[in-house]
């Protein structure tokens, strides 16, 4: 189980009272239920499950391109899983779970920072549909999703979007690849969207550090039918610094280059 709360204050006094930008944290000058959540889930031998269920700010914003009033949004996670012994590690996941892609995790408490980078911020969040896992070696994974689309179980068009994942695992070094396409324009297979996610990670248990770059084209359809496109291009890096047992500290730094708005409406290159 999980409650996560905050209070944030944004010293500019908006009269939104939103801190633009941020992906949870977004409401300013007063006191929010960002997550409450209970998790369940039982191993694959050889079926499995898990299911989160979830409410509070933090998913109604995880879950915002859902249609209104939709059950889905009370459900971040929800999948079988398959693995019997006799297939040498290889797990199938069928349902709705977190994205492959980013550094940064959904919930705060496993986060080094309460907030988190732009590149969280603009997603992708989840999927719907099938994922695999295969062990090549004890240290190296690679994998293949076959999914709806981003942050929407509900397919906005007949078309799959196909994912390849790898991670390489070791005590004191990570590296971890996604890679996406598909058509995701609405009601139209129309215009791919490419994106590209790779997450360096290395040190110790004192001190540990991340690099996290994404690069993303997509095609999207213009108000005339024609195809544009867009274009981006992302950097975050962090390090977490563990001073004694109970405290750490983490500085952060992230640059969004979004050189055609199609992430956040507007060309613009922002720092955090």
């Amino acid at each position: 189980g999980l409650v996560d709360a905050y209070y944030s204050k944004n010293l500019n006094n908006p009269a939104s009272r939103q801190t633009q930008g941020r992906a949870f944290d977004l409401d300013a000058q007063e006191f929010k239920l960002n997550m409450a959540k209970l998790e369940i889930q039982a191993a694959p031998e050889p079926v499995g499950f898990r299911i989160d269920l979830g409410f509070g700010r933090g998913f109604e914003i995880f879950n915002g391109l859902e249609p209104g009033g939709d059950s889905l949004q009370f459900i971040p996670q929800a999948y079988v899983s398959i693995a019997p012994e006799g297939w040498g590690g290889v797990q199938l996941d069928f349902g709705k779970f977190y994205t492959s892609a980013g550094a940064e995790p959904t919930e705060t408490h496993l986060n080094w920072n309460y907030s988190r980078s732009r590149i969280y911020t603009y997603g992708p969040y989840f999927h719907a549909g099938a994922r695999a896992s295969v062990p090549l070696h004890e240290k190296f994974s690679i994998g293949g999703q076959l999914l709806n689309g981003w942050d929407s179980v509900r397919d906005r068009n007949s078309g799959k979007t196909v994912g390849l994942t790898s991670a390489y695992t070791d005590e004191k070094f990570s590296w971890f690849q996604t890679y996406l396409a598909g058509p995701e324009n609405d009601e139209t297979n129309t215009g791919t969207r490419q994106f590209y996610d790779t997450v360096v990670t290395f040190g110790t248990e004192k001190a540990q550090a991340y690099v996290n770059f994404d690069y993303g084209r997509f095609k999207p359809i213009l108000d005339t039918g024609a195809v544009g496109r867009g274009e981006i291009v992302a950097l975050a890096v962090a390090a977490r610094f563990q001073i004694t047992d109970t405290f750490a500290i983490s500085p952060r730094y992230g640059v969004y280059d979004d050189k055609d708005g199609a992430a956040t409406g507007q060309t613009q290159v922002l720092q955090d």
